[in-house]
């Protein structure tokens, strides 16, 4: 009984671990990301934005972070949306160039409700 106790109390606290566990798709981008950010400014790039989002949906702000790393641009009116651009870093005054920005959008308990990409213009 005593095994079977302990069992169960190492199986209850994995849980939690595998609650926050990192969907591959936010793997893959944090390693695209980090291999564009190591480029040259201005290198061309050939990103693309994920054909699906839905696994990102319910991540949480601290996951993105200690992931992704800090966002490009967090919305500044209400602060409920973090964007990622997916390119080399840019020349300074540069605006678009049509790389990917990856946005996610978050609910009152910081988690992922909805993700966006568009291309930089």
């Amino acid at each position: 009984m005593r095994h079977e106790l302990i069992a169960l109390l190492l199986l209850l606290a994995a849980l939690p671990a595998q609650a926050q566990e990192t969907p591959p798709l936010l793997s893959e981008l944090a390693s695209e990301l980090k291999s564009l950010r190591v480029l040259p400014v201005g290198a061309p790039t050939h990103s693309a934005c994920p054909a699906n989002t839905t696994a990102l949906v319910g991540v949480t702000q601290r996951q993105l972070r200690d992931t992704l790393g800090e966002p490009d641009f967090i919305d500044k009116e209400d602060h409920h949306s973090w964007w990622y651009f997916f390119t080399s870093p840019t020349p300074f005054g540069q605006m678009g160039g049509g790389f990917p920005q990856l946005g996610f959008y978050f609910d009152s308990k910081k988690a992922v409700t909805k993700v966006d990409c568009y291309y930089a213009r």
